[in-house]
């Protein structure tokens, strides 16, 4: 596979519009400042520095990366660049796409965004690296979450739109970064979040790839860490530390016969940056917790008249679905029901959700025929109106992702 790349790499080229003064129109990656920054005992003599991250396309144009493959579970992914007259052209073997099993069970792009810690007095070298195992970039261009329960797939696409992101909240799939005393003793460091790290994907401005923030890390006598952000550095690696406060000078008193007078055109004054406390917390503090959700059978089959609903556009009559647990997501139902004029349906429905960045989306196969019609089959559909489901097995939450 590496090889493949290697080769696709070296004569990686953009095709011709057939439009000779076409342009590409081209996405800008923008690198946001990590977020919600908290620190978390691992339990084993070591600390996570949690955080949320979030790149955002600011277009012009959109980003789209479609991978295919043999069907082992790897890929060669390809940026789709959109011309200026309509037409698209493919910039070949920008990297690589890769089914990720447990608790994702779908196609991440790799080496999509970075997350580092670097020593402040040389922020030139990483001395802590993440974990991710890459990116499912699900704003655009994927229909069944970035092929979703499919590590047989030759194709996939995922991507970000014109003004859309891709946001991971803290601790969430390898969302942290490991701090112990002797790798990371008492000192200043950057924490810094990269997108298109290799420099492979097309756009416009990669001035804004990075961004860090100024963290002072302290161990008191019980091994534990305290850290405090110092300032924050949007577009850029190396985030130096906040002037002093200026000190106060004595002022004269005002003359009351005298306006105050308003500051000078081009007159700057240099905001004071207020250190900021990162909080030592005990449990990841994301709006879901996987942990503490679980599909009821109840909750499947009220999932299960939705998925009959969407599908047909009938409100079924004498509904009668049994169904049986696959994990602790999802469920496999046989049901039966009335549709109109009274036309008895059998169908299969295959209900599940997923979360993603502290928020749950639920999805369903649907394969139902009616007596004397033709099969109606369905996969990969993600249900759009949002719902609040509870009961003895647990609590399922949809909120729709913001972009």
């Amino acid at each position: 596979m590496a090889a493949a790349l290697a080769v696709l790499a070296g004569s990686a080229s953009t095709a011709q519009s057939a439009d000779p003064t076409a342009t590409e129109v081209l996405p800008d990656l923008h690198q946001k400042l990590p977020s919600s920054v908290t620190v978390q005992s691992a339990g084993d003599g070591t600390w996570r520095l949690g955080f949320a991250s979030e790149v955002a396309n600011d277009g012009p144009g959109v980003l789209k990366i479609t991978g295919n493959g043999p069907g082992d579970e790897t890929m060669v992914a390809d940026q789709i660049v959109e011309m200026s007259d309509g037409t698209a052209t493919t910039v070949p073997a920008i990297g690589e796409m890769r089914y990720v099993r447990g608790n994702h069970n779908h196609w991440h792009l790799l080496d999509f965004e970075r997350y580092e810690l670097r020593r402040a007095d040389d922020p030139g070298n990483t001395l802590v690296r993440d974990q991710k195992t890459g990116f499912c970039l699900a704003n655009a261009f994927t229909t069944d979450v970035c092929g979703l329960d499919h590590p047989e797939a030759t194709t996939v696409s995922e991507g970000l739109r014109v003004n859309g992101s891709d946001r991971y909240g803290a601790y969430l799939e390898g969302q942290y970064l490991v701090l112990e005393p002797t790798t990371t003793p008492a000192g200043d460091y950057l924490l810094v979040n990269r997108v298109n790290p290799t420099g492979a994907l097309l756009e416009t401005d990669a001035s804004d790839n990075a961004a860090s923030l100024r963290i002072q890390l302290r161990w008191n006598s019980s091994a534990a860490p305290t850290v405090v952000i110092t300032n924050s550095c949007p577009a850029s690696i190396d985030c130096p530390a906040p002037p002093p406060p200026p000190k106060p000078q004595p002022q004269p008193l005002p003359d009351p016969q005298s306006a105050p007078s308003d500051p000078m055109p081009g007159d700057t004054v240099s905001p004071v940056v207020e250190p900021q406390p990162v909080p030592i917390v005990t449990t990841p503090p994301v709006t879901v917790a996987r942990s503490g959700v679980t599909m009821s059978r109840t909750m499947a089959s009220r999932l299960v008249r939705r998925a009959i609903v969407k599908t047909t556009k009938q409100t079924p009559r004498r509904l009668r679905t049994t169904c049986e647990r696959r994990n602790r997501e999802t469920f496999m139902c046989n049901s039966t029901w009335l549709g109109i004029r009274g036309v008895r349906w059998d169908g299969r429905v295959r209900v599940w959700y997923r979360e993603r960045a502290g928020q749950l989306s639920w999805f369903y196969d649907l394969s139902g025929r009616p007596s004397g019609g033709k099969r109606v089959v369905k996969r990969s559909v993600e249900g759009s109106a949002s719902a609040f489901f509870s009961g003895p097995g647990g609590a399922l939450y949809y909120c729709a992702v913001q972009t």
